[in-house]
């Protein structure tokens, strides 16, 4: 509630529940690297490397991958200097464009012995933006089945079994569903699901995935959420084919604390952009509407592909349980095909008042909820908890926010559907 400090009592904190723990941990995080940032510019870097003994030293017993923490890592959270490296997704170079727009004019050149050629040559050759998705699918399910054979033949059962889950997604469904499509697969078992098929569909539904721990909970995400946004959206739109997006190409944080960082959003910002303009390049027939959700992480993630003088090709950039974007206001984002000044009319933001993710450090700017943020806001349903001062985790889910019924689902269908303008 209002004023309520989670630090006053760590001791009944911390009993309370894993995410709530998380919360803490995180404000604990953010304190011992809030330190050694103040004490690497306020003191000699001698003493500063004693001190920063001690602090780490301290923050083992705070949080288990405590060997994480260090200068490189304050620097990526707080902005003194971003990590090195390139934002976009990279490919071997086997003589193909690169640009998802000239890689479809090559590819609708090339004979099938030819595309076949090509993918012995880069098994992940699917993953390339701006090729037809109904041939991802085909070249991307068989690595998913060479890189199940793979994991089976060094004896690695976990990632054989993440792997049958992914494989598991893509079954013919028994309950009138649509096929499923595979849009990415790569070795580290990331991948991006398509229910129905995007270059088909009228609206096209891309959802960016928050902070996961591992496949099984990317696959459980994409059960809780893929589903429902389709049967919401054919709810307000029956008749029009709607495909939904899980896009999960990038290495996410695993945990609370590590979502302070932006440097996986920033990372993977590019792929977000380029995958979304390989979208509009092999889609057929008329444009199709396409609005991109980002759910708690992923509102920062979402932030980064449409922020920092970067434009993101979406109708609409909907944030879902959001406890920031990376940016300060609806202006600072971009949207192409939308003026500047029309940006505040296609950006919508929507978070339950007892979600304890308020009460995380305010790293990744305000609240897009926040008057200040300029964002079109979506009521949300919401329950407080017996305990805690009313903060509720189990309102920062999806099947919370997609509750069949609820004004945020409600809203976020419109939105889905080309209707923003009938949002309330």
């Amino acid at each position: 509630m209002e004023g309520y400090d989670p630090l006053k009592d760590p001791g009944d904190f911390l009993g309370i529940d894993g995410f709530h723990h998380s919360v803490i941990l995180t404000h604990l995080r953010y304190q011992l690297e809030e330190a050694l940032r103040t004490a690497n510019e306020s003191i000699a870097k001698d003493f500063y490397g004693e001190k920063s003994k001690l602090l780490l030293h301290a923050a083992r017993h705070v949080y288990p991958d405590a060997d994480n923490l260090g200068y490189r890592r304050i620097k990526d959270a707080w902005g003194a200097e971003r990590l090195a490296g390139n934002s976009e997704i990279i490919y071997p170079k086997i003589g193909i464009p690169e640009n998802p727009k000239q890689l479809h004019e090559h590819w609708s050149g090339l004979s099938m012995a030819e595309k076949d050629g090509l993918y012995r040559v880069d098994p992940f050759i699917g993953n390339r933006d701006g090729i037809p998705q109904l041939e991802r699918d085909r070249y991307n399910r068989q690595t998913l089945d060479v890189l199940r054979a793979q994991a089976k033949k060094r004896g690695d059962t976990e990632a054989l079994e993440g792997l049958g889950k992914i494989k598991g997604l893509l079954k013919p469904s028994d309950d009138g569903l649509p096929p499923s499509y595979l849009s990415y697969i790569d070795g580290e078992s990331r991948f991006v699901y398509a229910l129905d098929n995007p270059d088909t569909a009228k609206n096209v539904v891309i959802e960016l995935l928050p902070a996961s721990r591992g496949v099984e909970a990317r696959v459980e995400y994409v059960k809780a959420t893929v589903k429902q946004l389709r049967q919401a959206a054919i709810s307000v739109d029956p008749n029009a084919e709607t495909s939904v997006i899980l896009w999960g190409a990038y290495k996410s944080p695993v945990t609370l604390p590590e979502a302070l960082y932006y440097g996986p959003a920033e990372r993977a910002a590019g792929g977000v952009r380029q995958y979304h303009e390989g979208l509009r390049i092999t889609h057929q027939g008329p444009p199709s509407n396409n609005p991109t959700i980002g759910h708690s992480y992923g509102s920062v993630l979402g932030g980064h592909a449409a922020g920092h003088g970067n434009s993101l090709n979406t109708d609409n950039l909907v944030f879902v349980g959001s406890w920031g974007t990376g940016v300060k206001r609806v202006d600072d984002l971009r949207l192409t095909g939308v003026v500047p000044e029309d940006t505040s009319r296609h950006v919508f933001a929507t978070l339950a008042k007892h979600d304890p993710v308020q009460l995380m450090p305010a790293i990744h700017e305000i609240l897009p909820t926040h008057r200040g943020f300029h964002a079109i806001n979506i009521g949300a349903d919401s329950t407080p908890s017996k305990y805690w001062a009313g903060w509720n985790p189990e309102v920062h889910m999806t099947s919370h926010y997609y509750k069949s019924g609820s004004p945020s689902l409600r809203n976020i269908a419109l939105i889905m559907t080309g209707h923003g303008n009938l949002v309330t």
